[in-house]
């Protein structure tokens, strides 16, 4: 039978899921940074071998890949989850799915929520004119001049409609990107108007995200220099750059498209009261 086990309790284990992780990586790369980063809410589904790899925030934020979903790990996944407040699954859209099913399954519960967005690869290089922008890449000193933009894209991006902003936790999430991730934001004057970040970096991949522009700003092509400016610096590492966007944002796809990404995969947000 298979067991969940935090990879916590046997840090051989955090080993063992990158290896695992490492042929998927691409659709990956958030949970491969977990496992590196021997995160407290990574859990394997092991039995002789590893059947899956899921991280469970405490916020109840669930990413996972289990690449085969039997009715004994379903009923270990029904176990675990029972008495568990699930806020959002996320991940590639097969995935996300599976997750979905087993869920309602356990709960009779559908997702308030649905996001549909396109996982998009960085893979050719496309000149772009970088109209004398000043970007500047941020340390913890920036905090204060970036959170009225990492609030902006936080209400319009990523909360469902019901959920209200909590402003001093969004402040320490933005303090730890700064402190662990790649931030590129163009200055205007004294002040930021537009972003992007690195939300996962990988053994071989990066994960684009928080990519906002100030309203007065947009159709500049600000979004399209930052992202193609975070994939060419991760080049020089030999990582591939990947992202995802909202199928409904025709502007920033077009952007992303512009900069040299290209659509290869599907994914879900699905968000729960």
């Amino acid at each position: 039978m298979p067991k969940i086990i935090q990879a916590a309790k046997n840090r051989e284990l955090f080993l063992k899921a990158e290896n695992f992780l490492l042929p998927h990586e691409k659709i990956c790369s958030q949970l491969m940074q977990m496992a590196m980063q021997k995160s407290k809410e990574l859990y394997i589904i092991f039995e002789t071998e590893i059947l899956g790899v899921f991280n469970f925030s405490e916020g109840g934020i669930l990413t996972s890949f289990i690449p085969r979903l039997t009715k004994e790990t379903e009923k270990e996944l029904c176990n675990f989850f029972s008495k568990k407040k699930i806020s959002c699954i996320m991940g590639e859209k097969n995935e996300a799915e599976k997750i979905k099913k087993l869920i309602f399954k356990l709960k009779k519960i559908q997702p308030n929520d649905t996001r549909e967005m396109l996982f998009m690869e960085y893979i050719k290089t496309k000149n772009i004119s970088a109209q004398n922008l000043e970007i500047a890449e941020c340390s913890l000193q920036d905090a204060e001049k970036l959170f009225p933009l990492h609030i902006s894209y936080t209400q319009e991006e990523v909360l469902p409609e019901w959920k209200k902003i909590n402003l001093a936790l969004e402040r320490l999430k933005l303090e730890k990107i700064l402190r662990t991730q790649k931030v590129l934001a163009v200055k205007q004057k004294n002040s930021f108007c537009a972003k992007a970040q690195t939300n996962a970096i990988s053994k071989n991949f990066i994960q684009i995200g928080g990519v906002f522009t100030k309203k007065e700003f947009r159709s500049k092509g600000l979004a399209s220099c930052l992202v193609k400016k975070l994939a060419e610096e991760f080049q020089t590492e030999n990582k591939k750059s990947v992202l995802f966007v909202n199928k409904k944002n025709k502007p920033a796809i077009c952007a992303y498209k512009k900069a040299g990404f290209s659509a290869f995969a599907k994914y879900e947000m699905l968000y729960y009261k």
